[in-house]
Order: C-alpha cells, then structure tokens, then sequence
C-alpha cells in the first residue's frame, strides 16, 4: 500500500532515499542534521516510512549537488565544519564525473553512427578517443591541430589496417588542409570541457596557430600494444610539419576526389596502401 500511494503523490522511494545520502557519503543521522531535522527522521524513510510533501520536496532538491552545495554555504546548520567541507569535496567530485559524462554524451552525438567504413568498423569510443588524443598531445610537443588531427588519422588507419578495426571508431572527413575528426570543433570543445586538453590561439611569425596540449594525465582506456602503436605513429612522424601531414593526406589516391566534408573511408585508405606506408613501409 505504502508504494503505490508514493506512485499516487511522487514520493522518492526508500532506496531513492538512501542513494542521494550515500552520494555525498553522509550517514543516516549526518543527513538528518544538515537539513535540520531529527536525528533519527532519515533512518525512519529508509526503512519504509512514508515522508510528507515538504521533506519530499527537499530531498528532491538535494538530489541536485549543485543545490546541496549551495544550501550548505548559504544556510545555517547543525553541521560540524569538517563534515562540511567532507560533503563539498564529494559533490566536487560528483560535478566532475556529470562533466565527464555529458562530454561522452555529446562526443557520440557528434560521431554517432553504427560500425561501417566510415569509423573502422567500430563505434566510436569517447573514452578511447579521449585517451588517444591526450596521449597524442602530450607526447606531440603542441602540435598544431592540423598536424594533431593528422597524427589521430594515422592511429586509426594504422589500427585498422593491421587489426581490421579502428582504435578509437572515429570517422574522418576531409578538411580544407589535411583531415579532421567529423564535428571536430564538438569533439575538442568536450575534451576541453573535462579539462583533458588545452588550445589556445597564438601567434607565431604574425600568424594565428592553435597548439594542442595536454591539460590533465592520460586517461586511462589504452592497452599497452595501443600505446605502442601511437608511439609508432608518432616516431614515425616526428619530422612531419602540419604541411607534410597535409601534402601527403592530398595526395594519397584513396583522399585525392573528395572535397571538403566528405567522410573518409577506411576501406579506400587500406586499399590504396599509402597512408600506411609512411609508417609501415
């Protein structure tokens, strides 16, 4: 009877109850206190008794660490400072981890796609793609994002070729210099927004350029004959400018046609061999 009139009036469930306490890692009594009410309330909906709309309502809002975290800074509680701080750390955290998983999100909206020619027969793989491209900035010494998406390309192509599919399921598409992730802009503004990686615009010569840099430590994601592959990539390229990378993407057979935008087909890469080539002789 108890579930179906919280079904009937909205009313979190015990379980619900429980998740939004542990989410801040407080006990049963801690929550009790910061929301000022008695010590033994929170144990009592745990074990099944039915709260009323206004304790309801804000357990509701406190499901939101956003609103938690301002309710602990701006209202006056019971609450030991120390257990404050303890609870803003986790919801610290927590907006991290929403932040990580909104930029997935966004990541696969912008490839999209089931597995096929376009992305190596594989879909894509945010958390393989952000690690590849960390790994890449970190160890490409601020590579230019022409010569950056580039030296992706490459991870991927080579990947394919030898295992049949991409490492990180991303679909290319030709660019005006070179090739670019499709959605590019999308791709890199969600590895900004997790603080993964950084561009910022600069001037060399009297010309704007856009290094890419690694802003945290590599995600982990990648296997240890993964990593070996983009390190042969990247040997393999380390004299390579963003023009060379470029010129060499133009004039590869399978590329040659296609105009700006045109997606990129693994299997016309793998056929024409000269992509490979440049780092697999």
């Amino acid at each position: 009877m108890d579930e179906a009139y919280r079904k009937e009036h909205k009313l979190l469930s015990p379980e619900e109850i429980k998740e939004i306490r542990e989410q801040y890692g407080l006990s049963q009594r801690g929550l009790a206190r910061v929301l000022a009410w008695g010590d033994k309330t929170i144990h009592r909906y745990e074990k099944g008794a039915v709260q009323d709309k206004a304790h309801n309502g804000l357990l509701l809002l406190m499901k939101d660490p956003q609103n938690m975290k301002q309710y602990l800074l701006e209202c006056e509680t019971n609450v030991p400072e120390k257990q404050v701080q303890r609870v803003l750390r986790h919801i610290e955290l927590l907006e991290k981890t929403v932040t990580r998983e909104q930029g997935r999100r966004i990541m696969r909206r912008a490839q999209g796609g089931e597995a096929s020619e376009a992305n190596g027969m594989k879909r894509f793989d945010p958390e393989k793609f952000a690690a590849a491209a960390v790994y890449v900035a970190a160890h490409a010494d601020r590579a230019q994002r022409i010569r950056f998406y580039g030296l992706l390309f490459y991870v991927d192509m080579l990947h394919y070729s030898r295992k049949g599919t991409s490492l990180t399921g991303t679909c290319y598409q030709r660019a005006a210099e070179g090739v670019a992730p499709k959605n590019a802009d999308i791709l890199m503004g969600a590895l900004q927004t997790q603080s993964l990686i950084q561009i910022d615009a600069e001037f060399v010569n009297d010309v704007e350029v856009y290094p890419v840099k690694a802003a945290a430590k590599i995600p982990e994601g990648l296997e240890a004959d993964e990593t070996a592959l983009i390190d042969e990539v990247l040997q393999a390229l380390r004299d390579s400018s963003s023009f060379d990378i470029a010129s060499a993407i133009r004039k590869d057979s399978a590329l040659a046609h296609l105009l700006p935008g045109d997606e990129i087909s693994y299997v016309e890469v793998s056929k024409s061999g000269e992509v490979v080539k440049l780092i697999d002789p």
